[in-house]
């Protein structure tokens, strides 16, 4: 395999300056990234620059350009930035020329520049200095010391994924659900497909913004797509019956909430209230000091039912009680009031909640006073209903501390603030019961558990989730546990996202990492905040656990309340092979080899690989969804290899291929994979389905080739971009150029001519 070096020289013109007695020691460090993206390293400068007078500089680098491809020189945020950015072109034979001036000294230590890498194939890449007579400050002095790194590129791990959402009732608008998704890699993102009826943040909760119905799209970091099989529905209003304890004997005063701000012309409204007659009788229907006031209002009671209808001449206006009933208690029991056939405006449905009301004889039970407690933790803007029961009736309900929460007389909680309170009953004896303390949190600091290949490195996010918009984060230091036996190496990055503009600081003592990070743009909004990267060490084995725990959190100096959760990674062995033989028409040259159509076009690509190709495996069954996706090479003799995950194994899957200018074709049938896999597609034209093979003349089969568009066929449409990539004789890696050659021009129209000729089309279950 031939083996080709990019050098590197950064030569920056000299300007007059003075050297005292001192080594610098500049560094490259190990790193790790995953195949297919961009990678930025940096060049350290270990120690300051202050007072050396340092004007100019001279590196000279080498790595293996089949591994990684120079993207560009990033100076912002190091000790070059607004200073001179560096240019650079690079010549015929690869060598890069950057170039800079400085009419000013460097000054400190820390990130002289980056290197922007694509990372082209898995391997681990060495990034070296030459030596002492090519690298040099100024004109040598002061001295370097020089510590060249490695980039180890993975591939992403990559498995079935699916998307699903945890609530099967209507949102209202304003209402949030956490869409559900297990398999892929992480991260996610998410596309909702109406975005008038919501919007989803980065870790793929979805909030309503607008009535209607939507499905939301899931793509992981891997490439997996999958949709929500059921759509989320919006609606915009909401009536809610609050659950409460009633003495026997006594009248009470039941309310009917609207929960919702959201209102557009309501001017009319109908629904029936259920309920039980034998525990209660409705009295009347109260619509003074409600959203009804002033409204015509027609009620009808009859078998347990009332039937309400109204009319305003002005439209609906906030939220609040829509209107109350005054009841009678006939029995002690529970008793359920549910609402139906809710109307708006003649069209505009409504969400309903369900009401339970305890009838209590305190003449028979003596009860003491007391109050449920529906949970002992909250998040900000979350709300619950609390009840009371026993004491003497005519409840009412308050808070310890209005600045961390609120309550209705009728028990209707919200909280608003991280800290303690409690929730308090009084009843007509002005007799106090409470709830024990009551935890509210600002966000909630996410570690999660995942699975890492034994020999891969491995990418860890933390994220900050319900996050209150109305108590942003601007700083933030935690501490995390770990075993340093269990890590090569471990560093925080900030993601690229929330808080990339961010900085950080880090620092690594015995079994314990600190990050320090803030901002001037506070986070108001979920998201993954930090991730650990780095490599887990060899000598762990499959099935061993590695846990990764919060030892302390500070948000905000102090002034925020998280709840925490720790993670850990487990080990796993992530891979079992599949080698796949096909050969793409448009490159076969015969003797069962292809061009090597790369090598055509850049000149230091193998000879020994003749494309890329996506290798896709779809379930068996109809509507076919794909589980599994990877781009991989296909050598010049017609040979895939590529790994998938295990969790495959046992299942069958057909086997899809695509190429940037062939037909996409799918195995005959479904293959079942085990622990080692193999198809061919070159050996019968029935391998492939429906039999949409084409024949050699020599008993070889291949995919057909000139579907320039990738619509699944070969047609009129496919010409007019290769006529103009042969009119203008354009070279290169082209999707036009079909024989590989690394042209196009008229040695491609023949493969085409025939295929178009004869309606070759893709053929798929």
């Amino acid at each position: 395999m031939k083996k080709c070096l990019i050098y590197f020289v950064l030569t920056l013109s000299l300007f007059a300056y003075k050297s005292k007695a001192q080594t610098i020691d500049i560094r490259i460090p190990d790193t790790t990234g995953i195949k297919g993206n961009l990678i930025d390293i940096p060049v350290y400068v270990d120690n300051s620059l202050t007072g050396l007078d340092v004007l100019s500089y001279q590196l000279k680098l080498n790595c293996n350009t089949r591994y990684l491809t120079l993207n560009g020189i990033i100076t912002s945020g190091t000790m070059s930035a607004g200073i001179t950015d560096p240019t650079y072109k690079v010549n015929k034979y690869g060598d890069l020329l950057i170039s800079a001036a400085y009419s000013m000294p460097l000054q400190g230590s820390g990130i002289l520049f980056y290197l922007r890498f694509h990372m082209n194939l898995t391997a681990n890449v060495q990034i070296q200095f030459w030596g002492n007579n090519t690298c040099f400050l100024n004109q040598g002095s002061p001295s370097l010391t020089l510590q060249g790194g490695s980039v180890l590129i993975d591939n992403p791990i990559v498995s079935i994924m699916t998307a699903n959402f945890n609530s099967s009732s209507p949102l209202t608008i304003g209402e949030s659900v956490q869409i559900d998704v297990s398999g892929g890699t992480q991260p996610y993102t998410y596309q909702v497909i109406n975005s008038n009826v919501g919007t989803i943040s980065a870790n793929g909760i979805f909030t309503g913004t607008g009535i209607g119905k939507t499905k939301v799209i899931v793509t992981s970091f891997d490439g997996l797509i999958d949709t929500t099989d059921s759509s989320i529905e919006v609606r915009a209003i909401k009536l809610t019956l609050p659950d409460t304890s009633i003495v026997l004997n006594r009248d009470f005063i039941y309310p009917i909430y609207l929960n919702s701000n959201n209102l557009t012309n309501i001017l009319s409204g109908s629904f029936k209230i259920n309920f039980n007659s034998y525990n209660i009788v409705p009295d009347s229907i109260i619509i003074g000091n409600t959203l009804l006031q002033n409204a015509f209002v027609y009620n009808k009671i009859k078998n347990g039912t009332i039937t309400i209808s109204f009319a305003k001449s002005a439209a609906l206006a906030g939220a609040g009680e829509l209107l109350k009933i005054r009841f009678k208690i006939l029995n002690t029991n529970q008793s359920s009031i549910s609402l139906q056939n809710v109307v708006f405006n003649q069209n505009l449905l409504a969400n309903t909640t369900v009401g339970n009301i305890q009838i209590i004889d305190n003449t028979n039970t003596g009860l003491p006073l007391s109050i449920n407690q529906p949970l002992t933790e909250y998040y900000c803007n979350q709300t619950d209903q609390f009840v009371a029961s026993g004491g003497n009736g005519s409840y009412t309900f308050f808070v310890s501390d209005t600045s961390k929460a609120v309550i209705t007389a009728s028990g209707f909680f919200t909280a608003k603030k991280g800290g303690m309170v409690k929730v308090k009953v009084k009843d007509s004896t002005n007799t106090i019961a409470q709830t024990s303390n009551i935890m509210i949190y600002d966000a909630f600091l996410d570690l999660p558990s995942t699975n890492v290949s034994y020999d891969s490195s491995f990418d860890y996010p933390i994220s900050l989730l319900n996050v209150s918009s109305s108590k942003p984060v601007y700083s933030m230091q935690i501490n995390i546990g770990v075993n340093d036996n269990d890590f090569e190496s471990l560093e925080a990055l900030l993601p690229n996202s929330l808080i990339n503009n961010w900085s950080i600081a880090q620092k690594r003592t015995l079994n314990k990492i600190t990050i320090s990070i803030a901002g001037t743009t506070p986070i108001n909004a979920n998201g993954i905040i930090i991730k650990l990267i780095g490599r887990l060490n060899n000598t762990l084995t499959i099935g061993n656990i590695v846990d990764i725990n919060l030892i302390s959190v500070t948000f905000n100096q102090a002034d925020y309340y998280t709840k925490n959760k720790n993670g850990r990674i487990t080990i796993v062995n992530a891979s079992c092979p599949l080698q796949i033989n096909a050969f793409l028409e448009g490159l076969y040259v015969g003797y069962s080899k292809m061009t090597p159509s790369l090598f055509n076009a850049d000149g230091v690509s193998s000879l020994t690989i003749a494309d890329t190709v996506l290798v896709e495996l779809h379930e068996s069954i109809s509507p076919f969804i794909g589980v599994f996706s990877e781009y991989s090479l296909l050598d010049t003799g017609g040979i895939i290899n590529i790994s998938l995950p295990l969790n495959l194994i046992g299942n069958s899957y057909y086997i899809v291929l695509k190429h940037r200018n062939s037909i996409e074709t799918w195995s005959a049938a479904p293959l079942a994979i085990t622990n080692s896999n193999s198809y061919d597609f070159t050996s019968t034209i029935n391998k492939a389905f429906g039999d949409n093979l084409k024949d050699d003349g020599n008993g070889v089969f291949m995919i057909f080739t000139g579907d320039i568009t990738q619509d699944g066929s070969v047609d009129f449409n496919d010409y007019p971009e290769l006529d103009i990539d042969s009119n203008n004789g354009n070279l290169g890696y082209l999707v036009t150029d079909l024989n590989g050659d690394a042209s196009a021009d008229f040695n491609d129209y023949p493969r085409i001519d025939i295929n178009s000729n004869n309606g070759v089309i893709k053929i798929n279950p």
